[in-house]
């Protein structure tokens, strides 16, 4: 059967269609489902068979695009022998040789020639198609060598028999090869000439991990160890590989699960990876549980899977975005555009002074960068192209000569900048909010920077400068525009289109719920605390890594009884010449000096309030909440600490001696919980439903222990050294059935003792 040249170019098209569309390869138990290649190619199911043309040239191209992760197609479940020995015949040989050669790596080109050298063998030892490939091939393979002319002088022909042989071998050895994955293994390393740890040291396997996977305990999850596992026992690709995605399927099949619990639209045929990476998530005895449980962890992995691919493309269109940006960075803003922000920033930073009495609040520096980065981000929408056919790259094709602060007294221009901002991320957010918000409070009446500077309309152009005198002048141009933009933000806010991250206490809530919350968090460190004595070896003070496990361990234990914020942490520092923020006091104890100015909320003066002209809150080590950890402390600055902290001078560096940054800090303690505390955690202290959690989070949980413990928001207030009306509304998680609770157990009228 000859392939036409329409069937070469519909299977060519297919295939380039399926890499253009970053559509997987349809595939049954890991191999290749001609059927559907028949069915979106319009060739004919029959030109698929073993052998054909079509199969060898769809097999060769699956191979060289790379669209099956699998190193083989079907050919190893066709594989037929026809004798009750097993011994292929010479036609078997052939019938099968260009699969396997293919599977191997072996170049499609190269192919002709082996059964070329094949071809001359069978002439030489007068061998038909139906011979057996014994012994000439098999047992007796050398001496047949030997006795051959044609190899007298040629290496590559004995090469190209070498690998018949071998072939031979494997059809031999896989027709009794075991079907389950553990049985397999476990066969073939019988059959080799190695031992498991030989083989676990060649593969860069454990050798605990290995004598699982014999035993059939536990499966490889990473198909690249099981290719190492089948180069290192001379088997033909896939063999293995097959044999564990279909013992997977056999142990978890898709048709155990009822198909109302599917969202819809995950339908078999096009959501079948999705389904899959469901049921990879569920554990074989979540198979065999309750119909009531399975299906809670049913969803639990499909929430998680979801999420996944939520994720997956979250961050392929933030890839997108990165490469089409639209900031207008101060460093290139026109003189007059700076010089009004810096008179703005003045205005809104510098301390209370008869210059600024006007204002209706201050921003802190923080702050202000903050607005100065959206700020950015306006200015640059208004200098992009009008015309650009690309919406996240369109804007109102402004000069920069012409930007101006006045632009913000525009509702119009500023709300078409959010739905600009919108376009790109797909929803409203918080940072609409804040924007709007910000610029309401520059156009409020009296109190608003814009409004009390009137000059500012004289930057405008010709034409706006006519419409605000148009409308009764500048005051009233910044009334009409501030009421359009707070009816704006009520609109989005009842209408549910603010797009708020999630609700911040979900990945704590269980813990939150318990009668003590800090309680399993100081069983965790206690946890991680023996564990570091017990792994602890010679010359591992050295060992940044190792270091930097201590150094967690203190920031951690210093986290849960002082709830201070990212900030700092990272700017925490230890000299020598006792000038840090960690130093000694009078006495010799150590002690923590932290500047009014550090904290978020300084300027609250019923809270920081100046003792003897200091500015600073002091602690010391000598009292309680940190008096237990003098002993972890100079460990930690004895034998560690010297090894990190490099050329800095910070009390928690990074391995690399530098200030850890706030992603880093947060990554390292968001790593902590979710191996030590979240339900995904493998250490036996983990607590269901809890998810990692980063610094934030143990404000709360500190903030809620006290609440519950003492039934004072008052003092989870002067814990976090913030408002009691803040605690009550943002931090702590008491709730009415724990006060109902505790007014319960002091009554007696009921029955029973008072507790």
């Amino acid at each position: 059967m000859s392939i036409s040249d329409e069937h070469v170019a519909n299977i060519q098209n297919w295939l380039e269609h399926l890499i253009l569309q970053h559509r997987k390869l349809p595939c049954i138990q890991g191999s290749c489902d001609y059927r559907m290649v028949a069915q979106e190619t319009g060739v004919p199911e029959s030109y698929f068979e073993p052998g054909t043309p079509h199969r060898e040239l769809i097999d060769e191209q699956i191979i060289r695009l790379g669209l099956i992760e699998l190193s083989t197609v079907n050919w190893l479940q066709e594989i037929s022998i026809s004798n009750q020995k097993g011994i292929p015949t010479y036609h078997e040989l052939k019938l099968y040789g260009r699969s396997y050669f293919l599977s191997t790596g072996l170049a499609p080109s190269s192919i002709n020639s082996y059964y070329s050298t094949l071809k001359q063998f069978m002439q030489a030892c007068e061998l038909s198609d139906e011979s057996s490939t014994e012994p000439h091939l098999g047992s007796e393979f050398q001496s047949s060598l030997s006795e051959l002319k044609i190899i007298n002088g040629n290496p590559p022909v004995v090469a190209r028999l070498r690998r018949w042989h071998g072939f031979q071998l494997f059809l031999i050895k896989d027709q009794s090869l075991p079907m389950k994955f553990a049985d397999a293994l476990s066969f073939l390393i019988g059959i080799s000439e190695k031992n498991q740890t030989s083989i676990a040291g060649e593969t860069g396997i454990s050798i605990r991990s290995l004598k699982k996977w014999v035993s059939g305990r536990c499966q490889p999850s990473d198909l690249r160890k099981v290719r190492q596992l089948e180069l290192a026992l001379d088997t033909a690709p896939g063999v293995l590989t097959q044999r564990l995605f279909t013992s997977r399927l056999e142990h978890k099949p898709l048709f155990h699960i009822p198909e109302e619990w599917w969202p819809e639209g995950w339908d078999k045929r096009s959501n079948k990876y999705k389904r899959l990476a469901v049921i990879k998530q569920l554990s074989d005895s979540a198979f065999k549980s309750e119909t009531y449980d399975f299906k809670r962890l049913f969803d639990k992995a499909l929430a998680t899977v979801e999420n996944q691919f939520r994720k997956n493309n979250y961050n392929e269109r933030l890839k997108l975005l990165i490469n089409m940006p639209y900031h207008f960075k101060i460093q290139n803003w026109p003189n007059r555009l700076v010089s009004e922000w810096h008179i703005l920033r003045k205005y809104k930073t510098d301390p209370d002074s008869f210059a600024n009495e006007d204002r209706s609040s201050a921003w802190s520096s923080t702050t202000a960068d903050i607005i100065q980065d959206k700020l950015e981000g306006f200015y640059g929408y208004l200098c992009l192209p009008c015309d650009s056919a690309n919406l996240y790259q369109s804007g109102r094709n402004m000069r920069s000569c012409d930007l101006t602060m006045s632009w913000l007294s525009f509702s119009n221009v500023v709300k078409d900048y959010l739905d600009f901002r919108k376009s790109r991320s797909g929803k409203y957010n918080t940072g609409t909010v804040l924007f709007i918000e910000t610029i309401v409070s520059l156009l409020r009446s009296g109190t608003g920077w814009i409004y009390q500077s009137p000059e500012l309309k004289s930057n405008l152009p010709q034409k706006q400068q006519d419409s605000i005198d148009l409308l009764g002048g500048w005051e009233k141009h910044c009334d009409i525009n501030r009421e359009g933009l707070i009816k704006s933000l009520k609109i989005l806010k009842s209408r549910n289109q603010i797009g708020y991250t999630r609700e911040p206490f979900f990945p704590i809530s269980p813990i939150l719920d318990l009668e003590s919350p800090l309680s399993p968090i100081m069983n965790a460190l206690k946890f991680y605390a023996r564990e570091l004595q017990q792994t602890e070896k010679k010359n591992s003070k050295s060992v940044p890594a190792y270091a930097a496990k201590w150094r967690n361990l203190l920031l951690l234990s210093m986290l849960v009884r002082l709830p201070l914020r990212s900030k700092h942490w990272r700017i925490m520092s230890y000299r020598e010449d006792n000038t840090g923020t960690l130093s000694r006091d009078s006495k010799g104890d150590w002690q923590l000096t932290l500047p009014f100015n550090d904290f978020k909320n300084h300027r609250n003066k019923k809270i920081f309030v100046d003792r003897n002209g200091e500015k600073a809150i002091v602690l010391s080590f000598n009292e309680q909440p940190l008096k237990p950890l003098v002993p972890l402390l100079e460990l930690y600055l004895r034998d560690y600490w010297p090894t990190i902290v490099g050329g800095s001078e910070r009390l928690f560096p990074s391995h690399s001696g530098k200030e850890l940054t706030t992603m880093s800090l947060g990554d390292m303690v968001r790593a902590w919980t979710r191996e030590y505390l979240s339900e995904r955690s493998l250490r036996g202290c983990g607590i269901a439903g809890v998810l990692p959690f980063s610094i934030h989070a143990f404000r709360d949980i500190l903030a809620t222990h006290v609440i519950k413990t003492t039934g004072s928001i008052e003092l989870a207030a002067d814990l976090l050294l913030d408002s009691p009306e803040i605690v009550a509304k943002h931090y702590a998680r008491f709730l009415p059935e724990d006060r109902l609770k505790r007014v319960f157990q002091e009554l007696t009228i009921f029955g029973g003792d008072k507790s």
